[in-house]
């Protein structure tokens, strides 16, 4: 298990079950809700849990861990119609992405959840359903992460602490990142803690003492949404197709000049055929034509200060002073680039892939600020700015 770890990847799924099943606890009756071929049940069989059930929707995978598990009552059933009680569930629940549900199915489990939300994976509505004293989960890091399962987190928090968090890992097999997650019945400390963030992100990084240190950050502060309007750009792909069509490499009539986040990169200037009614987000022309600053949304956060009236694709966040702000660019610049800035919303939001512009609104402007620099303006000492630039990097 140390050499995988050091590894960095699980190199089987068998692997991974075995490490899943050395950080429990619980051995009383085990379950696996979606035990395909019986790779967890197996786990749980060689670590002596006593009593294993496997729930399977497909009769023909569930005859194969019959085979490999025989110790173990195996059920043909779908997960969703109900479970029978366990002392510990191991899941490695089904990862379906919004696009390949099915509809009926998706529609049938909002009626039954309605707290679900925007473009959710099936493992959200699934991991949902599990109840037990103890729950080990190959969880998908969206899930940890995303809007879309603030609730499931929410709820998580309420009845358990979190025992295990281990950092992201590549699934064998597949391009999902999970991450093993260990959860036992009576909340904690951390457990409150992480009520407290917006969304209820879980990252191993983040516990208690990051919470209480964004809520003094926060204590005298403003946020960027009440200065800037803050949107995404334009989202050019329409019914007639994908946005190649409407994209030239000369100016012409009808024609604004565009850029989207590798162009930024590149130094690569294109022209976009403006035409509102064959675009998905059009966006008002408004948002662009004015000084702004356009703000990757992957990977770097790198901030371009713009007067020159370019129009963005959605790869970027637009940012655009409203009038009366007090900020110059090149001072919004530099606040949405700092480090202390990022690691303040790794620790609210996590160490996600894409940065919003809901997030970007919720940007953290010291009062103090920029008569102090930013450091002293948020109140922090050496300690606290060194880990936040910590949690600033990928």
């Amino acid at each position: 298990v140390a050499q995988r770890r050091a590894l960095g990847a699980w190199d089987t799924p068998r692997h991974l079950a075995e490490e899943l099943v050395g950080l429990t606890r619980e051995r009383g009756r085990g379950l696996d809700p979606s035990c395909g071929s019986g790779a967890l049940l197996l786990a749980m069989h060689q670590a002596g849990v006593r009593e294993l059930v496997g729930v399977e929707i497909d009769p023909v995978v569930a005859a194969v861990a019959r085979v490999a598990v025989p110790s173990a009552e195996l059920r043909v059933a779908d997960a969703f119609a109900g479970l029978p009680e366990a002392d510990l569930i191991l899941s490695n629940p089904p990862f379906v992405a919004s696009e390949a549900q099915d509809k009926v199915q998706r529609a049938a489990l909002r009626r039954r959840m309605p707290w679900l939300q925007g473009r959710f994976d099936l493992a959200v509505p699934f991991l949902a359903c599990l109840e037990a004293p103890e729950l080990a989960l190959v969880c998908p890091v969206a899930v940890l992460r995303q809007n879309y399962a603030a609730e499931l987190r929410a709820r998580w928090l309420t009845r358990y602490r979190v025992a295990h968090l281990q950092t992201e890992q590549p699934f064998p097999g597949a391009g999902v990142r999970v991450a093993l997650t260990v959860l036992r019945e009576g909340p904690d400390q951390e457990s409150s803690a992480r009520l407290r963030l917006p969304g209820c992100v879980l990252d191993p990084r983040v516990g208690a003492a990051e919470v209480a240190l964004m809520e003094r950050m926060r204590a005298d502060c403003g946020v960027l949404g009440d200065h800037c309007e803050v949107d995404t750009g334009v989202v050019a792909h329409g019914p007639l197709g994908g946005k190649e069509r409407l994209l030239h490499a000369t100016p012409g009539p009808g024609r604004v000049p565009y850029v989207d986040a590798q162009d930024l990169l590149s130094g690569r200037r294109r022209w976009l055929q403006y035409e509102p009614t064959q675009m998905h987000r059009a966006k008002r022309p408004a948002l662009f034509l004015g000084p702004k600053l356009l703000v990757q949304r992957l990977g770097t956060r790198r901030a371009t200060v713009d007067r020159s009236g370019l129009y963005a694709g959605h790869t970027l966040t637009v940012v655009r002073p409203l009038p009366g702000c007090p900020y110059t660019l090149e001072q919004l610049k530099e606040l949405i680039e700092s480090p202390l800035s990022l690691g303040l919303l790794r620790i609210e939001r996590g160490l996600r892939l894409d940065l919003y512009p809901r997030d970007l609104r919720r940007l953290a402007i010291p009062h103090r600020w920029p008569e102090q620099p930013l450091e002293r303006a948020f109140g922090l000492s050496p300690r606290d700015s060194a880990r936040l630039r910590s949690l600033s990097e990928p």
